[in-house]
């Protein structure tokens, strides 16, 4: 009994030091509104402008590309589900709008399964899964439309700008 003591007192020390030298560095904003629920800056589709902003979302997910840019897509806020896709250049601190009906709630454009298409567009989402393969494309994977669970597969190529529904 004495020995199983220590260990628990050696785990919960373990643990309480960890807890406080864990997290190293800091912090520092980069961009964004400080306002709560904002409804961001969209500014003109393809063009990255300082004043662009993604809305405030929760359950949103993104991807980092080949270039060290960070990708946005879908998300809540409060009032609705989006599946807008934003580029965020870190060298530059600059969003981009870069595809999507910039209003949230919008049905997405499945086109042809397996065929890349400008139209192409996957439903609005908060919570899905996202990877990079080794060719630079974006994948995500399913996640939640405000009435239950999806379970389609896409592809966004970077170098075309088009979607890809791959899989029901």
């Amino acid at each position: 009994m004495r020995i199983r003591n220590a260990v628990y007192i050696i785990c919960f020390l373990l643990i309480q030091y960890l807890g406080v030298f864990g997290q190293q560095g800091q912090w520092t904003w980069m961009k964004g509104d400080t306002t709560f629920d904002s409804p961001g800056h969209y500014g003109i589709q393809g063009v990255a402008d300082p004043a662009n902003n993604p809305p405030a979302l929760w359950g949103a997910n993104g991807w980092v590309d080949q270039q060290g840019n960070f990708w946005l897509f879908g998300g809540s806020l409060g009032w609705g589900i989006y599946n807008d896709l934003w580029r965020y250049d870190i060298s530059l601190n600059i969003w981009t709008w870069v595809k999507g009906p910039g209003v949230p709630n919008q049905h997405g454009v499945y086109g042809i399964l397996g065929v890349p298409a400008d139209s192409n567009l996957p439903k609005y989402r908060a919570g899905f899964t996202t990877w990079v393969d080794l060719q630079g494309d974006l994948w995500l994977f399913g996640g939640e439309d405000g009435g239950g669970a999806l379970n389609d597969l896409w592809r966004y190529q970077i170098s075309t700008n088009q979607w890809t529904w791959m899989k029901v």
